[in-house]
This record gives structure tokens, sequence and C-alpha cells, in this order.
């Protein structure tokens, strides 16, 4: 898909893994860049499916939410299917409750300290007992969806200042902006350091982690070529935790499973972007390095926008910026 529409994405298609849509600021402009990609899947020969398509829409739903001109929307289906949720019964309803819930908690300030009581059920070896601090947070959550705020794009017409701590990936993420890079030293960078702080600060206790555990199938997978983020997709999946693991190696992997969902049959990652990026491994990682090498002029790309083209196409890997160099 990448392939076919490379000289396209983000001026007039947004492709994510098999499915894309198109775009334009006038009804003309979108007519005119639909002729274009329907010719193009012509001469590619790319069959659509009719049933879902959907041309010429002001609004609809994409990946679980609902997109307009007015912003980025909680999907209302969604949302009444958990409105009508009863209370948790087990450990198996809190796992479900939060793993749905938690899809949108973007939408939900402080989503961490209101499911606080629910979490601290999963905690290994706690009791079930959904008391009233539980039930209250349970509905709380329920009554917050409800009502989610709509986000809005920013006015790109005003300038920006962003405070952030100094890595690569920060740096791909803005640099195809007009932008000027400062360095700030840390004592006078007061924003910056207490907002690194304020996620691992707020789920220091093991179990409290977005557990997103969708639906009922239970795999585990178990390869010769085991892929790096084998050991999340088998907890999300199985509750199999890894063998072997020192106290501060538990700290950190249940730290960091908070930031993945398992959607069968693929395990995805919700990065510091806030993108949701399909975790990848093995082979398919040059495969796709593969089809973003090249600028419009034919010289190759440089590591970072390179690693940035990966990103931007909704793929993660460990080690994206190492491959990019090779």
């Amino acid at each position: 898909m990448l392939a076919i529409f490379h000289d396209m994405i983000e001026e007039s298609v947004e492709v994510f893994m098999d499915n894309f849509s198109v775009f334009g600021n006038s009804f003309d402009t979108c007519l005119n860049n639909l002729d274009k990609m329907l010719q193009r899947c012509k001469d590619a020969h790319l069959v659509l499916n009719w049933e879902k398509c959907h041309f010429m829409v002001k609004e609809g739903i994409v990946l679980g939410h609902k997109v307009s001109c007015a912003g980025l929307e909680v999907n209302k289906a969604k949302i009444n299917v958990i409105s009508k949720l009863p209370p948790p019964t087990n450990i198996k309803g809190i796992r479900s409750f939060l793993g749905h819930a938690g899809f949108y908690r973007c939408f939900i300030k402080d989503f961490s300290k209101i499911a606080r009581p629910l979490t601290k059920l999963l905690k290994k070896d706690t009791p079930f007992e959904f008391d009233d601090e539980c039930q209250n947070a349970f509905e709380l959550l329920k009554e917050k969806l409800t009502c989610a705020l709509v986000i809005v794009s920013p006015n790109w017409n005003l300038p920006f200042e962003l405070m952030c701590d100094a890595s690569d990936f920060a740096i791909l993420l803005v640099q195809e902006f007009d932008i000027e890079i400062k360095v700030r030293k840390g004592t006078k960078n007061v924003a910056a350091d207490h907002l690194s702080r304020i996620e691992n600060d707020e789920t220091s206790d093991e179990s409290e982690f977005d557990d997103n555990f969708l639906g009922d199938t239970l795999i585990e997978i178990n390869t010769k070529d085991e892929p790096w983020f084998v050991d999340f997709a088998n907890y999300l999946v199985g509750d199999i935790i890894p063998k072997g693991m020192t106290y501060q190696q538990n700290n950190t992997f249940f730290s960091d499973l908070k930031h993945y969902f398992w959607e069968e049959p693929y395990l995805f990652k919700v990065c510091s972007d806030g993108m949701i990026r399909r975790c990848i491994s093995g082979p398919k990682t040059q495969t796709i390095l593969d089809q973003c090498p090249h600028g419009p002029t034919g010289g190759h790309y440089g590591p970072n926008i390179t690693a940035k083209k990966v990103l931007d196409s909704r793929f993660y890997w460990l080690t994206i910026m190492k491959e990019a160099l090779l």
C-alpha cells in the first residue's frame, strides 16, 4: 500500500496497513484527489472492497474514532456498549472493561487515577473485592466516556514552543516542520522535567497498567525466532508472565506493558506521540524499509527521514533507527 501511494501520502492520502483515506480541503479538491487515487489503484491492479468504500463524506469512523471537521471524537457506538456494561464480577471482567475504556483514555483526564481502584484488583494474589470505591470508579469512567470532549487540532498559524527531553525520536517526529531547536539546561526546563516524571509517578505500582484484553482467544507465541515483543503478546492474550525476571525487570516489564494492546492477530503500541503503530519483527522490517529508501530525485533518504517514514506508516520496532542506518 505504501509503495502504491508513496508520493501521495500526507498530501492527499493517509495509509494505515491495508486501509487508506483520501482527503481535500474542498469538494473539488477532494474529487480531484479521489480521481487520482482510483487511477493509481487501476494502474496497480488494486481491487477495492466496494462494501467498505465510502465516498465524499464529511465525517466517518477511522480506527475506532469519529473524525470530522470538528475534530476527533469517541465512537458513540462503542461508548453505548461500554455504558451498558454491568459491574465486573471477576478479574476477566475488570480486564475487559479497562481494555475497552482504556482505548479512549486520551479523552479522560486523570484516567489512571480514576481507574486505580480497578487496576489494584489486577495485582497478583489480591482478592477480588469489588467494593464501593471500585463501583464509583467504574461508574465515573462510564460517565466520563459518555460526555467526552472533542479533541481538535491546534491553530497551525500560531507559533509553538515544545519542551521535551533530548532524543532522536523526539527530533525525528518534529523535523518536518519549520522549527528552531534550542538546548536548555535541565535546571531551567522545569516543565519538561516535571512531565517526564508524571507517568512514572502515577504507575509506580506494578498493577497499574492499561491491560487491553480484547476478546476471549488465547494464543501463546512460541516460535524458533521469537519476535522482540513476544513477552508482551503472551501476557496480553494469555496472562503468561515471563519467567526468571528480577524485581527490577518485573517492574520495567509492567511499566512498558501499558503502552501495548492486542487486537488479533497483531500487537499494537501506543507510541509517545499518541499514534497507534503495529509491532513488526524479523524479515518484515527490511521489507518495510525497502519501500521507502529513495527521495523524489532518486537519491537515498537519510536514516532520520527513512525512520520517520516508517513511523508515519504506522509501523514500529525497537531498532528502526539502527536498521535505517544500514
